[in-house]
C-alpha cells in the first residue's frame, strides 16, 4: 500500500526504494527501543495506533471515505496518462 502512496505522489521506484531502506533502518531502531503500539497505548499518551488495513478500516470508519480506493484510483489514472 505504500507503493500506492509513492505512485499517487509522483515519487520514483528509485526514490521509493530509498525511502523503504531508510524505513527499515528505522523499524530496526524501534525494534529495540519498543513498538509504537506499545509506546501509543502506554499509560502516558494513552493513544492509539493502526497499521495496515486496520489503519485503512479505521479512517473509513470515522470519514465514511475509502481513501484506499480513492487513492488507487488516482494512481491508476496517473498509469494512464
Amino acid at each position: 500500500s505504500h507503493y500506492l502512496i509513492y505512485n499517487v505522489l509522483g515519487i520514483s521506484s528509485y526514490d521509493g526504494q530509498l525511502i523503504d531502506e531508510y524505513q527499515n533502518t528505522g523499524r530496526f531502531l524501534y525494534k529495540y527501543a519498543g513498538s509504537l503500539k506499545t509506546l501509543y497505548h502506554s499509560y502516558d499518551i494513552n493513544g492509539e495506533y493502526y497499521a495496515g488495513e486496520e489503519a485503512w478500516d479505521y479512517l473509513y470508519d470515522i470519514t465514511g471515505y475509502d481513501l484506499k480506493d480513492i487513492l488507487i484510483e488516482i494512481a491508476q489514472s496517473r498509469d494512464n496518462e
